[in-house]
Order: C-alpha cells, then sequence, then structure tokens
C-alpha cells in the first residue's frame, strides 16, 4: 500500500481511503462484495470454497481428462 501511495502522490493523483464496511460512502462496491462472497464463496453450488483461479483450473483438467478418454 505505501508503494500504491507513493506513486499516487508522484503522479499528483489524489487518493481517498474509505474506511472498510462504510456502504454510507460505498454502496456499490460493499453491494457487490456482499454479492460475490454470497454467490462464489459462501454457496455450497458457488465456486465450493475455492479461489476463482483454482476452481477454472480444475474445470479445465476435468475437461482435459475427459477428452482423453
Amino acid at each position: 500500500m505505501l508503494e500504491f501511495k507513493e506513486a499516487c502522490k508522484e503522479l499528483d493523483i489524489p487518493l481517498v481511503v474509505l474506511p472498510p464496511a462504510s456502504p454510507q460512502y460505498n454502496g456499490g462496491v460493499e453491494r457487490s462484495n456482499r454479492v460475490f462472497r454470497e454467490e462464489f464463496y459462501e454457496d455450497a453450488n458457488g465456486l465450493k470454497g475455492l479461489t476463482p483461479m483454482e476452481y477454472v483450473g480444475n474445470v479445465l483438467e476435468a475437461a482435459e481428462l475427459s477428452h482423453r478418454g
């Protein structure tokens, strides 16, 4: 985070850091975070507790194995 803050300062980019879990400031992002958490991570029908990259890797591996016969 420090490197990011320094880069913003060097490029004269204003940086505003909002407090976490602040829907009154950042409702859209807070809502999307909740939806991601509910649909992808908590739901047994979602990514089954895997990261998106792990899930995709498993899907691709299964597809490759099925094509081998």
